[in-house]
């Protein structure tokens, strides 16, 4: 590592606390205050550059243990023979940095569940990531035995999935207990076959 470098993880770790320095940790990576290093890689990730980890500057964040099996619009369509679709890796409570959002890479959905946000994902090779959110459902209506009243509230029960689509990761991931909806980072099959998929 250059001077420099080391001189600003040194201050960022001395005078800042480390997750509220953007992209301290680098990209698909998760920020915790009180550990030792702050900065870890989720489950299906690796360090971008182990040596640097060891230096502790973790400004390159990590990267997918196994490639993508998803390639092209064949094998997501089930042509590809004996190949073993895509999974996810859950990461509850957590928030990211909503920098993504303005890009040309992020796109949102109005769907009706959070299977139909997954399918959406793993249907286009380019989406490295999803976000789950279920929109809270409109005030109960005055007469809660007006069936038709209840039946337009169900109808209007939507959820929010937004889409990753290519470009570089997540970023600024901190633990936060409050934080709602689940962002899905997407794993080949051999990472992800012993995580619970959706």
């Amino acid at each position: 590592l250059s001077s420099s470098a080391l001189l600003m993880t040194a201050l960022a770790t001395t005078i800042y606390r480390p997750c509220e320095v953007a992209r301290y940790c680098g990209q698909n990576s998760i920020c915790t205050e009180d550990a030792d290093p702050p900065c870890a890689c989720p489950t299906g990730f690796q360090p971008m550059d182990p040596s640097q980890w060891t230096d502790q500057f973790f400004s390159k964040g990590c990267r997918r243990i196994s490639a993508l099996q998803c390639t092209g619009p064949s094998s997501s369509s089930g042509s590809a023979g004996n190949e073993e679709e895509d999974g996810f890796v859950a990461m509850e409570q957590m928030r990211f940095s909503t920098e993504w959002r303005s890009t040309t890479f992020f796109r949102q959905l109005m769907v009706q569940d959070e299977e139909t946000c997954r399918s959406i994902c793993l249907a286009n090779c380019s989406c490295h990531a999803f976000y789950f959110q279920r929109l809270l459902p409109p005030p109960p209506p005055p007469s809660p035995e007006d069936s038709e009243a209840e039946a337009e509230m169900e109808e209007d029960s939507e959820a929010n999935c937004s889409l990753l689509l290519g470009g570089e990761g997540l970023y600024d991931g901190t633990h936060d207990p409050t934080a709602p909806g689940c962002y899905y980072l997407r794993l080949s099959s051999s990472s992800s076959s012993s995580i619970t998929d959706l």
